[in-house]
């Protein structure tokens, strides 16, 4: 579903970039709809993108960010409803408080708010 500037969730991922942001590292960013309620589930078949794109150039995960909501919305099927970094989500030292905002994120859509219309 983008918004008026197409692919609202890639326009995050770059806003993340200029504030200084790393993939890796990347807060959980949800897609919400104009009262802020998140929109989406991956039960129903949508998206969610952990980030780990070490090595590659720093806009790399914004571009691989718009091919997927592009392709969405081409195939008129799928919302691309969350981002997280791998730093938060792929915990192998036992950080439950990371495991903790990946699981809110992923099941109760708790992160920062990307507008669907942007």
């Amino acid at each position: 579903m983008p918004g008026k500037n197409g692919c609202p969730m890639a326009e995050a991922v770059r806003a993340a970039y200029r504030a200084g942001e790393e993939d890796e590292a990347m807060e959980p960013r949800i897609l919400v709809n104009g009262n802020g309620m998140p929109l989406g589930r991956i039960a129903d078949g949508d998206y969610c993108i952990f980030y780990d794109i070490r090595g590659e150039r720093p806009e790399s995960g914004a571009v691989y960010t718009e091919m997927v909501e592009k392709k969405c919305a081409r195939l008129g099927t799928g919302l691309f409803c969350t981002i997280i970094g791998r730093f938060w989500s792929l915990d192998r030292e036992e950080n439950w408080d990371r495991i903790e905002k990946t699981y809110r994120a992923l099941v109760g859509g708790k992160g920062l708010a990307v507008p669907a219309d942007a």
